[in-house]
C-alpha cells in the first residue's frame, strides 16, 4: 500500500512539473491600436510584421476598435507596416521584441494617398502596460559583472 502511495505521489509531482513547464513560453506578442489624426479608430487596417533577420512575415487586420494582436513571435527585431485605404502607410523598421514580452505599438495614420508612407523613427515605449508581469532580459555583460566568490555557475541559482 505504501508503494502505491509513493508511486501516486511521485506521479502527481511529475504531472505538476509538466504543467508548469508547458506554461512557460519564450514567444513575444505585439499589440497596438491604429487611429486617424483626430483620434478615431481605424478598423480594417492591414498590419504586416516582418522579422528583420529572416523575413518571416505575419499579417493581421485591426478590429472594430482599431486594435490588433500579433502573437507567437520569435524574439528579435521586426519591421511593422500599417496601411489602410485613404491613409499614408506607417512603417517602423526597428521594433525589438524580447523573450515572453507583450509590447504595445500604437500608430496614428495620416490622411493621404496610398502611395505615400511615413517612416516612424520613435520606438514603442519600454514600459509594459499590457500585462502585470515583471520580466527583463539579462545580457551577458550583466552576468559577467556579477560579484561571485569563486565564479561558479551554480552560485547564480
Amino acid at each position: 500500500m505504501k508503494k502505491i502511495i509513493k508511486i501516486f505521489g511521485f506521479s502527481f509531482v511529475i504531472a505538476s512539473l509538466a504543467v508548469i513547464v508547458s506554461a512557460q513560453s519564450f514567444r513575444a506578442t505585439l499589440v497596438g491600436r491604429v487611429v486617424d489624426p483626430g483620434g478615431a479608430t481605424v478598423s480594417g487596417a492591414n498590419v504586416t510584421v516582418i522579422q528583420n533577420g529572416t523575413n518571416f512575415t505575419r499579417n493581421t487586420t485591426t478590429n472594430n476598435n482599431g486594435e490588433y494582436v500579433v502573437s507567437e513571435l520569435q524574439p528579435g527585431s521586426y519591421s511593422v507596416k500599417i496601411d489602410a485605404p485613404g491613409f499614408k502607410s506607417a512603417i517602423n523598421q526597428d521594433v525589438v521584441l524580447e523573450t515572453d514580452q507583450t509590447r504595445r505599438f500604437d500608430v496614428s495614420l495620416d490622411v493621404g494617398s496610398v502611395n505615400e508612407s511615413v517612416t516612424v523613427e520613435a520606438g514603442p515605449p519600454t514600459i509594459n502596460t499590457e500585462t502585470p508581469e515583471k520580466g527583463e532580459v539579462i545580457v551577458q555583460k550583466q552576468v559577467q559583472e556579477l560579484p561571485l566568490n569563486v565564479r561558479d555557475f551554480t552560485d547564480l541559482a
